[in-house]
């Protein structure tokens, strides 16, 4: 006797369901997979958080000959079109994995989506498990509010280092296990996850002490007080409004991280992955951007005024109204990044950028 089981840890932030539903052919079921996204207030230290996902990973295990795998589900959503929700599906194997995540102009993902169809079920073969799962990796979580945890009046700088180190805590000590976990077994799952002992907690309350009690505008000091890596630790945080001119960012990932208003003038971001990133007003004057890939990324309003992006992957990225006097862009990936209403750029620039798939609104 097969049993359909449903474990969702947060179901205000995150909650999957699937469902059968038989269509005109005999012996068939598509099973149709629904993502809820929304936001979570969980209780932290003395206060409590609220969070959501920028997006996460959606994997499917198929453990039976008749189980049959779309190519590509047909995707629906409440609140964003289908072509705002990008599907990355690794090559088909026993267990796909899609990489859900939101555009740049949203901070988190909110609604729903349906997967639809999703797997064929053949009723006349053998019955095996089914298993799906969605994980966060850090980049995915975005806090949204937090209370009592920390005074008002901390700087950008402080409030970005305390997000991510929240953020590290909730990996270990929260999100380790999926967030949502469905099965279609013979026997029902056991389900476990860690928890934070009185030690991690602690050590929390620590690194929230040290960071704000800590010079509010050194980043690199408020980093190292919460033992966090600039280049590695950051991806999907919220650096809004952040001071960080001639800081050495090369090679860092910094995937989908929120950079709207921030200073970056003269920091060295070559290489840096900042796919979906959220750029919108901050000022990037001087900034080395050599071989970082921004696909996605929202620069709207930014300043690139005297900036190297020089062999940059700008694909998909909005520059509508960016400053882009003396913009190093030569060799740099322009297809289907829109442009517009730019200060500093020549017609006989804006002419070249078309040539090369840039789209001028």
């Amino acid at each position: 006797m097969f049993q359909l089981n449903t474990h969702n840890r947060f179901p205000d932030c995150f909650k999957l369901q699937i469902a059968a539903v038989s269509p005109n052919v005999p012996q068939h079921h598509h099973l149709n997979l629904t993502l809820r996204f929304g936001e979570q207030w969980q209780a932290l230290q003395q206060g409590r958080i609220k969070w959501g996902l920028k997006g996460g990973e959606l994997h499917l295990k198929l453990d039976s000959p008749g189980l049959k795998l779309r190519d590509r589900p047909q995707t629906f959503t409440e609140t964003l079109s289908p072509t705002d929700i990008p599907l990355l599906l690794d090559p088909p194997s026993d267990e796909p994995t899609w990489e859900i995540f939101t555009p740049s102009a949203y901070p988190i993902l909110q609604g729903e989506i349906l997967l639809s169809p999703w797997v064929v079920l053949h009723q006349d073969a053998p019955p095996q498990d089914l298993q799906a799962r969605f994980t966060v990796k850090p980049h995915h979580v975005y806090l949204t509010d937090a209370e009592n945890l920390w005074p008002h009046s901390i700087s950008p700088n402080q409030h970005a280092v305390l997000d991510r180190a929240i953020v590290n805590f909730l990996m270990e000590y929260e999100f380790a296990a999926p967030l949502s976990l469905i099965t279609l077994a013979s026997q029902n799952p056991v389900f476990n996850h860690p928890s934070a002992s009185t030690a991690a907690s602690d050590h929390l309350q620590g690194q929230i002490e040290r960071i704000t009690s800590a010079q509010p505008d050194n980043f690199l000091a408020l980093a190292k007080a919460a033992h966090l890596d600039p280049k590695t630790d950051f991806a999907g945080g919220n650096l809004r409004g952040t001071e960080l001119n001639n800081l050495d960012f090369g090679s860092a990932n910094l995937v989908g991280v929120n950079f709207r208003g921030a200073e970056l003038c003269d920091c060295d971001l070559s290489a840096a992955q900042l796919q979906q990133a959220n750029l919108r007003g901050a000022d990037l004057s001087g900034a080395y951007l050599a071989n970082a890939n921004l696909r996605y990324s929202d620069l709207q309003r930014a300043s690139l005024a005297l900036a190297n992006l020089a062999d940059a992957d700008l694909r998909g990225a909005n520059l509508s109204q960016t400053n882009l006097s003396q913009t190093n862009l030569s060799h740099a990936a322009v297809s289907g990044a829109y442009f517009g209403e730019n200060v500093g750029l020549s017609q006989e620039m804006a002419a070249n950028l078309q040539e090369r798939g840039g789209i001028f609104l």
